[in-house]
């Protein structure tokens, strides 16, 4: 391997490779058998000396370790430090999952479907000295459980070396797709206030297509339809929540109806559909005093009038 040999000192030599070694390496250091010292004599001790570089290690990862909102059958891209020997993979590798109480095992994804996923992955190349190994666990994750992908010690290179250590990767998996239906209240257990926005929520992006065709329908059959939340850019293709503005009319029963077979961007199914039509309930007003304007001018030597508007305060105001 190439690199360059120096002196530090009378007594340590050093020698420098042009590159960083990969994992899964295997190293040998021979002295000279004409090496002698300055006044001629023959060195004593070590003529060999060994070393390796472990074996394989993750050095990248999508998705990234860390991440919170993974797929319930996600592929795990794992970008290594050398090559791994597949047998070893599917037997020392495996997922530590909240929940279940047993390793989940792997298998590797190759062939067409492989050549696929690496075409979507950015910043990601697969190389010999830094493949791309392509995982997913055996069982389908439950939602919102903690992950744990367990790249055993245990597991070999192709020239079979092994690490010293574990290393772990740490995931949550994403909650399950559902609708949720929220309202700004007086308090907790109280009806919704009537003349503020009532917003619907989803746990992951719908197509704005299909949340446009929400309705929310009073019992006289007047109809809301959503518009776009506020942070929402008109272009965007999807959101996560939309708003139906009021006002509303006090103490009645409204009825939310999604369109049907809502899906997510991942093609999932609503878990709550038939829990729609949903029917939320208006309360009174909240109790208001207000007046007109930011300010008002009032004359100095007169009978002046300030308009206030008062609403479900005290019968009597003095």
């Amino acid at each position: 391997i190439k690199g360059s040999g120096k002196w530090e000192d009378s007594t340590n030599w050093v020698y420098d490779f042009e590159r960083d070694l990969p994992g899964g390496i295997r190293a040998e250091f021979r002295l000279k058998p004409e090496m002698k010292t300055l006044n001629g004599k023959a060195l004593s001790g070590k003529s060999v000396y060994t070393f390796h570089t472990g074996g394989p290690s993750i050095k990248n990862s999508r998705p990234w370790d860390g991440e919170t909102r993974i797929d319930e059958e996600q592929i795990f891209a794992l970008q290594l430090d050398c090559p791994a020997d597949e047998a070893s993979v599917r037997n020392q590798i495996y997922f530590d999952v909240s929940g279940i109480g047993e390793k989940v095992g792997v298998q590797i994804i190759k062939g067409q479907s492989r050549t696929a996923i690496l075409k979507t992955i950015r910043y990601l190349k697969d190389t010999p000295d830094s493949p791309v190994l392509l995982l997913q666990a055996r069982r389908r994750f439950p939602n919102e459980a903690d992950v744990q992908l367990v790249w055993s010690r245990q597991l070999r290179s192709a020239g079979g070396l092994q690490n010293e250590e574990d290393q772990t990767l740490t995931f949550k998996v994403r909650p399950a797709f559902r609708a949720q239906v929220e309202c700004e209240r007086v308090n907790a257990s109280a009806p919704c206030i009537p003349i503020r926005p009532i917003e619907l929520n989803f746990s992951s992006p719908v197509a704005w297509s299909q949340v446009r065709k929400a309705v929310l329908e009073e019992p006289s059959g007047k109809k809301h339809f959503p518009v776009r939340p506020r942070y929402s850019e008109e272009q965007e293709q999807f959101v996560q929540s939309a708003l139906f503005e009021g006002p509303f009319p006090e103490q009645i029963a409204l009825r939310v109806i999604l369109p049907a077979n809502v899906r997510d961007d991942a093609g999932r199914s609503l878990t709550n559909q038939s829990h729609f039509p949903l029917e939320i309930r208006t309360d009174d007003s909240p109790p208001l005093v207000k007046f007109a304007a930011d300010f008002g001018i009032l004359e100095l030597k007169a009978d002046p009038i300030l308009p206030l508007t008062v609403r479900n305060v005290e019968p009597t105001i003095a």
